[in-house]
């Protein structure tokens, strides 16, 4: 049997998650527009900003991969997060808008240069990923979870469990292997633990750190799971 093209769904769901970008900003109330963000918890508009920085970063790093030469390094993300959050806080909602709506093309028309067999190579500048892989993780699985958590914070938990479910549908339509259920598990548990739902995220960690050893030193430093520490549950995870 034929394998299914990774393009057409990588497209889509890139799609996607600009129209869940789009539809929180509609949904924002005149309060939570005018509402000014800190390092510490980022307003609205400074995760729109955020997502817009990063898929600016990643069309770059495409760009340069496709015309054959080292992409620019993105490696220091704590400082890079912090100098954006400080030079972007003050800019107007609509250049903001305008500017996430300009880098979303950008980002799909660079991605669309991409043959099929282009996407499903792995590249030692990607840390060895297939390139499919990270276009998704920059385009789609890193603003959900943006947005996910805005969601949260913003007091509807069934809004943000619902773009839990459709952002792991999207991951494991595109790669149903053991490892993405692990990934996938794993964020479940982080938006859970950040939910307050202590029991379902546990049971999801156990999950994913079964698949994917490889988070088990993360998640023991990974600030969205503070809420599960002085569980004995979560003890037990490590300690079994």
């Amino acid at each position: 049997m034929p394998k299914t093209p990774i393009k057409p769904g990588l497209l889509a769901l890139l799609r996607e998650a600009h129209a869940v970008e789009q539809e929180l900003v509609a949904g924002l109330s005149a309060e939570e527009r005018e509402q000014a963000g800190t390092p510490a918890r980022w307003s609205p508009k400074d995760v729109v900003v955020h997502i817009s920085f990063w898929r600016r970063c990643n069309t770059l790093r495409l760009a340069a991969l496709k015309r054959g030469e080292e992409p620019p390094d993105f490696a220091d993300y704590q400082r890079l997060n912090e100098e954006t959050f400080e030079r972007e806080r003050l800019r107007p909602w609509a250049e903001v808008l305008a500017d996430a709506d300009s880098v979303f093309t950008e980002q799909m028309a660079t991605a669309e240069t991409f043959m099929e067999d282009e996407l499903t190579a792995a590249h030692a500048a990607l840390e060895g990923r297939l390139l499919w892989q990270a276009i998704l993780g920059n385009g789609y699985e890193h603003p959900l979870l943006h947005i996910t958590q805005l969601y949260i914070e913003r007091g509807d938990l069934g809004r943000a469990l619902q773009l839990q479910d459709q952002q792991a549908a999207g991951l494991l339509s595109l790669d149903d292997s053991p490892q993405q259920h692990g990934a996938v598990r794993y964020n479940q548990a982080c938006i859970l633990a950040l939910a307050g739902q202590s029991e379902r995220a546990l049971v999801l960690l156990r999950e994913a750190l079964a698949l994917r050893p490889d988070l088990v030193e993360w998640s023991k430093q990974d600030s969205d799971l503070i809420s599960l520490r002085n569980l004995p549950e979560y003890h037990a995870i490590y300690d079994g």
